[in-house]
């Protein structure tokens, strides 16, 4: 969460409230399968072959994956940051390769980071376990997209006051639903122009902004 995940048992987050109700603006209906570790989810999605209507959410457009997929619709808006205490804030990537860095087992941006010089890289399952080795200065800072680090910051309890985000890690990005270049294009093509509509209704940005507050 908040991208997605299981909220009373049932499928809930941004990417999740956009694709079901991307399905009342022409788009087919969705069934989420969540819970599969996020590099065995890549690899399942890439191995699919003869047209299989299999689609990975959220998923991250960036230069080193771009051959890879077929980007089918942009979903959300995504800044990647380095968070810190307010106390103990982390104030550029200078200083941030220098610092205990958590992060995300699998996240698109950890090559960035250690080109960058990060060497001091933890990685966890999740945002949550991150933001609460935050929280209890076992990591100095955290290395995640701006929403998910705040959502997961008030779950665990703490004061949007207590978190700084620091520098951008890179140029904004978007979170895409996206499959592999054997997804049928017609498929594709009633995602795309569904999404497209409710970003014209002011649907999209809608839900966006419950998610966010």
């Amino acid at each position: 969460m908040p991208w997605n995940g299981i909220v009373d048992g049932n499928p809930s987050g941004i990417t999740v409230d956009i694709l079901n109700t991307s399905t009342s603006y022409g788009a087919p209906h969705f069934n989420f399968e969540l819970g599969i570790p996020w590099r065995r989810a890549q690899e399942m999605i890439l191995n699919m072959n003869n047209g299989e209507l299999v689609l990975i959410v959220p998923l991250t457009r960036t230069p080193t994956r771009e051959a890879t997929y077929n980007w089918i619709a942009p979903l959300v808006k995504n800044e990647m940051n380095i968070v810190s205490l307010t106390t103990e804030k982390i104030t550029t990537l200078a200083q941030a390769k220098n610092k205990h860095i958590g992060v995300i087992r699998g996240w698109n941006a950890i090559p960035y980071l250690e080109k960058l010089g990060f060497r001091d890289l933890e990685e966890a399952k999740d945002g949550e376990k991150n933001m609460a080795k935050l929280m209890h200065h076992h990591i100095e800072g955290v290395g995640d997209s701006t929403l998910v680090a705040r959502y997961q910051w008030k779950k665990i309890g703490g004061k949007s006051e207590h978190l700084y985000v620091g520098p951008n890690i890179s140029e904004s990005t978007y979170i895409y639903v996206a499959g592999n270049h054997s997804f049928p294009k017609e498929v594709a093509q009633t995602i795309y122009a569904a999404v497209e509509k409710m970003k014209n209704d002011g649907v999209l940005g809608e839900i966006i902004n419950k998610w966010e507050k």
